[in-house]
Formats: structure tokens, sequence, C-alpha cells
């Protein structure tokens, strides 16, 4: 063994575990590992190599929060860890919401001797184990309750990627797991100090060792993911990278573009702030195709109306048609929100089957205009229409136009 060697291993149970932790540190001293100051992160536990000696371990609860923001930096008061000094115990590092302090002097008198006291100790440990349930299941509660009101949920993952609601939902699930596991545990140990009974500092710590471990670092894993994830996505945000012109796009497209409509060779392509005339392709675990693209520009109609306008286009190509219906639902749920109240309203329109399709609905668009929805089998198509001249196509007829063109 290489004295003074610093080693490093995964914790096997949970801070909040004081018992199985006690019996784990303890355990690790038998065979030479010591636990050096500021040793827990992240689910790493930092020890030093040394001659394998009894030490004994005792996690004391804070009674303020250990963050390092907080009073102090999170750490003990100076006069307690003077008092346990002389007591032959040594401040070391924080767990959670405990200080860990250790002995090697076996004729040392132990640290807490009354376990009533011990257990009025856990309060505020108690309290913010429940305060952190109810605030995560309060967010919990609001989310699920926002989207199923709302009815978005298959635009929010198509915006923000299938995985990554998944990701989200699976660490909200799972804090809110830890969170319950944590009171209970909690809760039994005081319960027990309560009854005059001291921790049982002989715990089989290897017994859910392997399970928390593997836990543990799927949690990490999945954190991780997550991150990166939100990352990628503010930056995709900014820059667009997989935004080009569409003059560039050399695929073929499952719907007309703006050049298609009017007399051939009339169509003039503007900006419009910058914004227009781009397109952006890609797929999802709920889609396999998913095509954003808007154009803005006029065009001449064989009776001598310029139509000045813009058009925004949403394709879709869902896996299943139940999923298309969904989503042809939740569009016009999603526009009511971006629309005022008083200003939006459904229109008619020819019927689905005169169109061509299976589906077909028409609302108020923002910040102008019309927004149409068509379904046809798995593929969905949300197009917003803005004219800005006093000539004009009618909803009829731009609707008749394009979908006219999914036909052919």
């Amino acid at each position: 063994m290489k004295i003074g060697k610093r080693v490093y291993r995964l914790v096997p149970c949970p801070w909040y575990d004081v018992e199985g932790i006690e019996s784990w540190l303890e355990s690790m001293a038998r065979e030479g590992y010591f636990l050096r100051k500021e040793a827990f992160f992240s689910g790493f536990t930092s020890f030093e190599q040394g001659e394998p000696k009894t030490v004994r371990y005792r996690l004391e609860a804070a009674q303020r929060s250990t963050s390092f923001f907080s009073e102090s930096g999170g750490e003990p008061d100076a006069e307690a860890v003077e008092m346990s000094g002389e007591l032959g115990w040594e401040y070391l590092t924080k767990c959670g919401q405990f200080f860990v302090y250790a002995c090697d002097d076996p004729k040392a008198p132990e640290l807490n001797t009354d376990p009533s006291v011990q257990a009025m100790a856990l309060s505020y440990v108690r309290k913010d184990g429940r305060a952190g349930v109810i605030v995560n299941l309060v967010w919990l509660l609001v989310l699920l309750g926002l989207t199923w009101y709302g009815r978005c949920w298959l635009l929010l993952a198509l915006q923000y990627g299938s995985w990554m609601v998944l990701l989200t939902a699976a660490l909200m699930i799972g804090e809110l797991v830890f969170g319950f596991k944590r009171v209970l545990m909690i809760r039994r140990l005081r319960k027990k100090l309560m009854e005059g009974n001291q921790p049982d500092r002989k715990k089989d710590w290897k017994k859910h060792a392997a399970g928390y471990r593997v836990g543990s670092l799927l949690s990490v894993l999945v954190a991780v993911v997550w991150i990166i994830g939100v990352g990628a996505y503010w930056l995709n945000s900014i820059d667009n990278p997989n935004e080009i012109p569409i003059t560039e796009y050399q695929g073929e497209l499952p719907y007309l573009r703006l050049s298609d409509i009017g007399v051939e060779g009339s169509f003039e392509r503007d900006e419009w702030m910058g914004h227009t005339n781009k397109i952006k392709v890609s797929s999802d675990w709920l889609a396999e195709t998913v095509i954003e693209s808007n154009e803005y520009g006029e065009f001449t109609m064989e009776d001598g109306r310029r139509i000045d306008c813009a058009m925004y286009v949403t394709y879709t190509d869902m896996r299943t048609g139940w999923l298309a219906r969904e989503l042809a639902e939740e569009y016009p749920v999603s526009g009511k929100r971006e629309v005022k109240k008083d200003r939006f309203q459904f229109y008619d329109l020819p019927s689905a089957e005169e169109l061509g399709v299976d589906m077909a609905v028409a609302y108020s668009a923002y910040p102008m205009g019309h927004a149409v929805v068509l379904v046809k089998g798995s593929e969905v198509w949300q197009i917003d229409f803005m004219q800005f001249r006093e000539d004009m196509l009618s909803l009829d007829e731009w609707v008749r136009i394009f979908a006219a063109s999914l036909n052919s």
C-alpha cells in the first residue's frame, strides 16, 4: 500500500443514509482508507491511504443550509468545531446536510450520547427535505397541468426535441423520488432515536451499494446530457446552423413555394426584416421529417392582381396518423395563446374531402392573416399566409391552390 496516496470511491448510499455512510467510512478506515477534508463531490469521495486502523465517523445534522452561499459558507460554527476537538473529534467535511467528524482515539467519548438530542437535531434536515419535495411536486404538477391544459405536448416535444423533454421529465421525477426517499429515511432514523436507540453503525452498506452506484452514475450522465442539450439548443437558436436560404435548397418540397403561385416568371423575392426566405430540415423520434420554411415576395395572378405576401410553412411527417391528427389539433390551441382573445376566430374552409385531405382547419394567425392546418395520412402542413396590399387572395382561393399542390 502506498502511504499518502489519494484514491476515489463512489459513495455506496445516499448522503441522508446516516447509518450507511458511517458504517461505510469506518469499514474503509479498517482497510487503510481515510476520509479527506472536502471529500464528497458529485457522488464521489476522496480518501488517503494509510495504515489500517479503527476510526469512528459521526454525521452531525446541520441546523442551517450547508450551501456555500449560506451563512459561514455552510460550515459548522467555529465554537462547535472547537468543542468537538476538545473531545478528540476532528471536523472533516460536509456530506449533504450533515457535518462529518472523525476520531481515531478509542478512549475518546462519543460525540453525542443522547439519542433524543440527535433526534431534535434532525429537525432542520427533515423540514428541508419536506420543502424540497413540495417544491418539486408543485413544479411537476404545474408543468403537467400547463401541458395538458394547453394540449401542446407534441409541439413542445418537436420544438425542443422529444428526447430533451423526456430527459427533463426523468430528471424531475428522479428528483421527486429522491426527495421522498430522503424524507422517509430521515423520518425512520428520527423515530429510532426518539425511542432511545443509537444508530446502527454495523449496517450492511454493501447490500444495495451496486444498485445505488449504477443509479448515481446514470443520474450524472443524464444530467450532463441534459446540460449539453440545453446548451446546444441555445446555440442553435442563436446561430440557426441548419437554416439555409431557400434558393439553395436542392431537395423537393412536399408543398408549393410562393414562386409556384401566379403567372409563371412573375415572382419577385424580397426580404422581410432579414428573417425570410429560409428553410430548415430536421427530424425527431416523433417525426420522420420536419421542414420549416418562410418566404416573402410578390407575384402576379392571371387576372392582374399583384399579391404581396409572406408564407410560413411547417411540414411534419409524423410517425403515425394518430400523432398527425393530435398535432393538427394542437396548432389552433397554440395559436389562440398568441392572438388576443377578441381577435382569434376560426374560419370556414371547403370540406376536407373537397380539398383532398383528411382534415382541414383555419384560424387567426399571429400577427396577421390566416393560419391553415391540413392533414393527409401522417403528414401535417401548418401554413401562415399574410398579405400586405389591397390586392389579395381570398382564404378559399389560396387554400385550394395550396391543397391542390399536395395532390399533384
